[in-house]
């Protein structure tokens, strides 16, 4: 199970939910076009391009409860609290895509160790 490469939905949520929290946080200041924010902002984006094209297996979070609930949550707060409070849960989900794309390969391998073991 999981998917081989970098799911494409990983990346396009971190890329929007970015563009959201910058527009409603830094509504004036186009973090996300120019200064140096933007340059590691196309930087990830370019990283996780080559990640979706990478042999790296990455596991199927909607398959666990215990991380698709609260993710699910985070999301429909989105549409529920004030835009600033929205800003900042995509803010907090931007961070679990990351730690997704950095872990996902580890947790991966750990649980097809674990399923050979059996």
């Amino acid at each position: 199970g999981g998917f081989i490469g970098l799911p494409i939905t990983v990346n396009s949520s971190w890329i929007a939910l970015s563009a959201f929290a910058a527009q409603v946080l830094y509504p004036a200041d186009h973090i996300l076009v120019t200064g140096p924010v933007s340059v590691v902002f196309q930087f990830l984006i370019l990283v996780m391009i080559s990640l979706q094209l990478s042999n790296l297996r990455y596991p199927k979070p909607s398959n666990k409860v215990k991380y698709f609930a609260p993710a699910a949550l985070l999301v429909l707060l989105l549409w529920i609290l004030s835009d600033t409070y929205a800003a900042w849960i995509a803010s907090i989900l931007v961070l679990g895509c990351l730690v997704y794309v950095l872990t996902g390969p580890m947790i991966h391998k750990r649980s097809a160790l674990k399923r050979v073991e059996q």
